[in-house]
């Protein structure tokens, strides 16, 4: 470790109102050996990383912004639909497995897909779900937006609008990614993912990749 970094970062912990867990970083001879090796040769362990936030911010800085599971199996429901049956009637339970989907909870899913028409349903024997629509015309975007409502980065509470210029500046600008998102969502169709799965090399059982002859 360089010691003009140790240092430097000694100096911010202090700033902050923080410091190491000893309260002095040179007592394990940090200064003049590497993690893992003390100056007279023995083995030492590394500091533990101190946390310059508060907790609360620090329990949502490891968080990731990203979408239900509802909302990632109904689009991987409708790839499967579209991918190996070719749009048609598909069995709930081959989806379940084929894609990992708890079944009750699939079938819930496509309850609200169904309501949305975007898929379909036959009874019998050769029965199941089919997409209503060709697989180009279904965006992603419609999926999600069936599911979980608006695609949205931040809620506008009512009456947003009139609490001051700074609150209105910041609205709009979450309006406007929250516009840009939805746009790269719509920007995919359950056919894209179909032919992205080809090019990643996966192919429905017995279908045979083209062989060209020349």
């Amino acid at each position: 470790m360089c010691p003009h970094f140790m240092n430097h970062t000694l100096a911010l912990a202090q700033r902050r109102g923080e410091g190491f867990a000893d309260g002095n970083h040179s007592s394990r001879n940090f200064d003049h050996a590497p993690f893992g090796c003390a100056g007279n040769g023995h083995h030492v362990a590394p500091p533990k990383p101190q946390r310059f936030l508060t907790n609360p911010m620090c329990q949502y800085i490891s968080r990731l912004v990203k979408l239900s599971n509802k909302g990632l199996y109904a689009v991987r429901a409708l790839f499967d639909i579209a991918f190996y049956n070719d749009g048609g009637p598909t069995q709930a339970k081959d989806i379940a497995v084929r894609q990992r989907i708890p079944p009750r909870f699939l079938e819930q899913i496509f309850q609200d897909l169904k309501r949305a028409g975007i898929v379909g349903s036959k009874r019998g024997p050769a029965g199941g779900y089919h997409l209503a629509q060709r697989a180009a015309q279904i965006r992603v975007g419609d999926v999600i937006r069936a599911l979980e409502g608006p695609i949205a980065l931040a809620e506008m509470p009512p009456g947003a609008e009139s609490e001051g210029a700074a609150r209105r500046v910041t609205e709009a600008v979450f309006r406007d990614l929250s516009a840009r998102v939805e746009a790269c969502f719509d920007a995919v169709s359950i056919a894209d993912i179909c032919a992205r799965a080809e090019q990643l090399g996966v192919r429905p059982p017995g279908k045979q990749p083209y062989v060209y002859v020349i």
